[in-house]
């Protein structure tokens, strides 16, 4: 892939994974929200708020770190590979909770969310594995 193309992919990827981060803060932090998108209720758990408030701070400091690759996308590639390694785990983590029920089957976000997830896999993999050659 020529340089160009492959820093076109990284910037893409970069600034659609921000996007989307940043998107899912007011819905970590807001149950009202997160029941609407999500589909599920755990408005009244203590620790589930406790997690979600916790995974928002991460969810802020890695859209910053998207933003931050996004200015110099060649000579942060190594982004990319590290956001392919969350989305995998984030896809595991949505696997294993509809596999043993911990959130309802009949979540339709669930599938939303493994789209979108794929998507994004697929950019920042074309973009990180594309961008090797053009180093």
């Amino acid at each position: 892939m020529k340089q160009k193309q492959a820093r076109m992919w990284l910037k893409i990827a970069f600034l659609t994974g921000a996007i989307i981060d940043g998107a899912m803060i007011p819905l970590m932090l807001i149950p009202a929200l997160a029941r609407i998108f999500w589909g599920f209720d755990a408005s009244g758990n203590l620790s589930y708020q406790f997690a979600m408030i916790m995974g928002a701070a991460l969810m802020l400091g890695w859209t910053l770190l998207l933003i931050w690759a996004y200015r110099k996308p060649i000579e942060r590639r190594g982004v990319a590979f590290f956001t392919i390694v969350v989305i995998l785990g984030i896809a595991a983590a949505n696997i294993y909770a509809f596999v043993s029920g911990l959130i309802p089957a009949t979540a339709s976000s669930l599938y939303m969310s493994w789209v979108m997830q794929l998507f994004l896999l697929t950019i920042f993999c074309v973009g990180y594995f594309g961008s090797g050659k053009a180093k």
